[in-house]
Parts: structure tokens; C-alpha cells; sequence
């Protein structure tokens, strides 16, 4: 999903499509400072690559920690709601520019 929004971001600020399955941490921290986004909340998303459980690698009968994954959530929705108001800034200053006669 943090990958996804990354892409989302980039294509709305930047205007370059970028590919979800192509990204890693560095290239997702990369693409966020690019786009201006809050360092803490880059911050926050860094950390969530640092620290995501491997349940993939588990052992039969691993639980995923509730806690740790509400905090995704909750950094993933924040990351969200930035890049809405983000890529929805572009598009009013877009939308703006020739009536300002530039």
C-alpha cells in the first residue's frame, strides 16, 4: 500500500508514472522527499520498513502483533490523506496557472 501511494504521489506531483513492484525503502524514501512530503511523516513510513513483520517467512502458526499493525495502519492512513491533499494542491494550482496569465 505504501508503495502504491508513493507511485500515486509522484505521478500527481511530478507527472511521471512510477511502478508499486519496482520500489524498495530507499526508493520510496527518495520519491517521498522528491514530492515535499513532511520529513516526520517519512520518517514514520521509513519505519515501518524497519520494523514489518516477515509473516511470510513464518513458522505454521506465527500471529501478526495487533499492535504493530494498527500502528501501520495508522502511518499508511496518514500517508494517504498527505498524498491526497498533495497531488489535490497540484491540480489547483494546474488548474489556476492560466487564468493567472502565466
Amino acid at each position: 500500500m505504501v508503495h502504491q501511494f508513493t507511485c500515486i504521489l509522484y505521478e500527481g506531483v511530478k507527472g511521471l508514472p512510477k511502478n508499486p513492484a519496482t520500489l524498495n525503502g530507499e526508493k520510496v524514501r527518495t520519491l517521498l522527499t522528491e514530492c515535499a512530503l513532511p520529513v516526520e511523516l517519512i520518517n514514520k513510513v521509513m519505519a515501518v520498513f524497519e520494523t514489518v513483520d516477515d509473516a511470510h517467512h513464518a513458522e505454521p502458526g506465527y500471529s501478526p502483533n495487533r499492535q504493530k499493525l494498527r500502528q501501520y495502519y495508522d502511518v499508511a492512513v496518514r500517508l494517504g490523506k498527505a498524498v491526497e491533499a498533495k497531488v489535490k494542491e497540484g491540480k489547483t494550482m494546474a488548474v489556476g496557472t492560466p487564468a493567472m496569465g502565466v
